[in-house]
């Protein structure tokens, strides 16, 4: 990716729709002009983007100042953005602004909306529709579950947090058409299937945002509705460093496909369950 500037108008590549953080596209700007010019500095960056030459811009990039209304708009004439490329910056920049866990969940679902609307095909939009709502994991899963009947208000009744009946028969019909379920004629019974679904880049970086919007407050919700013995949720504080942090998270990944083969390896036992189990890693202090 090349950046390019005139004497009219700051010109790049480099596309909001191509992040789903608008720190990270200004950063990406700021790399590649950098690369390209060596002496390239966060100062120039924001006479660039239409401010005074300051260290506004390196402010906004660590996360120190939100993305102003009025700071879009330069930005965004500066770069010249156009209708969804602009709408989807300015949906970004709102997530800067957000006070409340409520408010961010808002605004990142309507920036997920606004760059959903740029998926070409069905089968891209039937994917990220799997991965925009938790439940519809949930449903999957449930079809290994002992006992399972396929109606729509046996499986509603037994989903929590609860989901509308309509929900379920919509998510059946999305679980069959991308081949998650389908009817076994031997068994004469629904089962899940081992299908994957591969995603492109945008489904990827759309879905991830979505699905965890949606399922991270859950855990919260967890904490009043169900005992400990049905529950567990623990936290740790730690001072690492960053290849210490590299560390920790092959560690995640590796428990995470412990688990994944912990699954496949029930034995006689049928389960009776299924379970989120979310994990978060993020600083809370830089030096």
């Amino acid at each position: 990716m090349t950046t390019v500037r005139n004497k009219n108008s700051f010109k790049t590549k480099i596309k909001p729709s191509d992040y789903m953080s608008g720190r990270e596209f200004l950063q990406a700007i700021y790399g590649a002009q950098k690369e390209q010019q060596g002496q390239y500095s966060y100062r120039q960056l924001s006479e660039d983007l239409g401010f005074n030459k300051s260290n506004l811009l390196h402010l906004i990039i660590q996360g120190k100042r939100p993305i102003t209304t009025d700071a879009a708009d330069k930005i965004a004439v500066s770069l010249g953005l156009k209708a969804r490329e602009k709408s989807y910056f300015f949906a970004l920049a709102e997530t800067t602004r957000a006070k409340s866990t409520a408010d961010i969940k808002t605004c990142v679902a309507n920036a997920v909306a606004i760059r959903a609307g740029a998926l070409k095909t069905r089968l891209d939009r039937d994917k990220f529709a799997y991965y925009s709502h938790w439940w519809h994991a949930v449903i999957r899963e449930m079809f290994a579950l002992e006992g399972f009947v396929k109606d729509a208000k046996w499986i509603a009744s037994r989903i929590w947090p609860r989901v509308s009946v309509k929900d379920v028969e919509e998510s059946l019909t999305l679980l069959e058409k991308l081949n998650l379920i389908v009817y076994d004629q031997k068994e004469k019974k629904w089962i899940q299937t081992n299908a994957t679904l591969l995603t492109g880049q945008d489904v990827l970086d759309l879905s991830v945002a979505s699905y965890h919007t949606a399922s991270i407050p859950q855990g919260l919700a967890a904490l009043t509705n169900f005992s400990q013995e049905e529950r567990h949720i623990s936290s740790l504080t730690l001072c690492l460093s960053d290849d210490q942090i590299g560390d920790v998270k092959k560690k995640i990944q590796k428990f995470q496909e412990e688990l994944l083969e912990l699954e496949q390896n029930t034995g006689k036992v049928a389960p009776n369950n299924v379970i989120q189990l979310n994990m978060q890693l993020f600083p809370s202090a830089k030096s």
